[in-house]
């Protein structure tokens, strides 16, 4: 019995392969003149391979059609690893508030114990919004890259926290990062403060 199942899903699996590509995508359900209208690119005589059209159209209406919380639960559930996470309170004495942050640490480094840089992250969203949530894998991946030690800032939000909020507390990161980073194994001589786009950490 079993022999024959497989002798079947070889059948199957040829009829379907020798079709055409319009057939296979016809047999699940797609209309082909559909599927021709997603083939476009920004690239003037440049189309999209047709199955490629259907997997971005797809992945475009999941997108679309999402709820802020549901994007940082897609965004968790994919989490690059990394050794440890933990998160901490920096002071921000020019404010008198506390700054929350998350500090990353490498899996692996190429860097020795001690000379590892350390990398202060500020997420992206214009200074009007997104977290260390929004932005946890983008910083994890950066992690990852260097082998360095990266501490990611909450700051404060405008229009509810105007100017100098966000920079006050960026500073008083940087100036934790560099008084206490050696704890983790850092190098405080590697301190680079990045503020990347996500293309940058793809």
């Amino acid at each position: 019995m079993k022999t024959k199942y497989t002798i079947l899903i070889t059948i199957l699996f040829f009829l379907l392969f020798s079709c055409s590509t319009k057939a296979r995508l016809q047999l699940v359900g797609y209309n082909w003149d559909e599927v021709q209208s997603w083939r476009s690119t920004p690239e003037e005589g440049v189309l999209l391979d047709p199955v490629a059209a259907v997997i971005v159209h797809e992945a475009s209406k999941r997108v679309e059609t999402m709820t802020w919380e549901e994007a940082l639960t897609e965004i968790k559930s994919r989490k690059v690893a990394v050794k440890s996470t933990e998160d901490l309170t920096v002071p921000n004495i020019m404010d008198n508030v506390s700054v929350p942050v998350r500090l990353y640490e490498p899996l692996q480094s190429s860097y020795p114990e001690g000379e590892k840089p350390l990398i202060l992250f500020l997420h992206g969203g214009g200074f009007l919004t997104g977290s260390i949530d929004s932005h946890d894998n983008v910083a994890r991946r950066l992690c990852r890259e260097t082998g360095g030690v990266v501490l990611s800032v909450d700051y404060r939000l405008a229009p509810d926290n105007p100017f100098p909020a966000a920079v006050n507390d960026a500073w008083s990161a940087l100036l934790w990062l560099e008084e206490n980073g050696a704890e983790y194994g850092g190098d405080p001589g590697k301190l680079p403060a990045l503020e990347p786009f996500e293309k940058r950490a793809a």
